[in-house]
């Protein structure tokens, strides 16, 4: 049984405002995307917040990336609307340790509360972030659980992580089967982008 969606996460990229703003990012121009989150921000647009972490995670021909003003940005978001890119952008900072600190366990907490919104990547996250370490035997139930959740929610990688965790409690032959779909799908998808995390 999915669990219904926090009203106040909502997804950004579904409002045309944002959309125009990662356009002129995509095209090159990181300061005038800049300033559109800037002037949501000024009318008090939460989200606003979240497209500026994103802005300046991302970085621009013209704007350099700044991890530290990323990361904030995406607090506020988090603070004041609960956007879930935000979340996510927070997460993946804290994990990669992109300002310099990597927090582990916070980026799994993070994640650990997408996927109780059924956000496929909170679960592809959490099974890999517990698969990276030394689990116990319980940590790997906890880990495929997430890693079902993600494929079931359509992310094909996380067979992967399925091989891995079957590997993990020494089923070889899951492990074998999972990893063989796994290159299959990687073969059938050559030339497309994955947009994981």
């Amino acid at each position: 049984m999915s669990r219904q969606r926090d009203p106040k996460i909502t997804n950004i990229l579904d409002v045309p405002a944002y959309g125009r703003a990662l356009d002129r990012l995509r095209d090159g121009s990181g300061l005038d995307a800049r300033k559109h989150a800037e002037r949501l921000i000024a009318k008090g647009d939460s989200h606003g917040h979240a497209l500026l972490g994103a802005i300046y995670e991302l970085g621009a021909s013209d704007l350099k990336p700044d991890a530290e003003k990323a990361l904030h940005n995406y607090t506020m978001a988090v603070e004041l609307g609960g956007s879930v890119e935000a979340a996510l952008g927070y997460a993946r900072i804290k994990y990669l340790g992109k300002t310099g600190v990597q927090d582990i366990p916070e980026a799994l907490r993070v994640y650990e509360k997408m996927a109780e919104f059924d956000n496929r990547i909170g679960h592809y996250m959490c099974a890999k972030i517990v698969l990276d370490q030394s689990p116990s035997p319980e940590q790997v139930v906890f880990a495929r659980h997430h890693a079902k959740a993600a494929l079931t929610l359509g992310l094909l990688r996380a067979k992967e992580l399925l091989a891995t965790a079957a590997a993990k409690e020494g089923r070889l032959l899951p492990a074998l089967r999972w990893s063989l779909s796994a290159l299959l799908d990687r073969l059938r998808s050559r030339g497309t982008a994955d947009r994981t995390i």
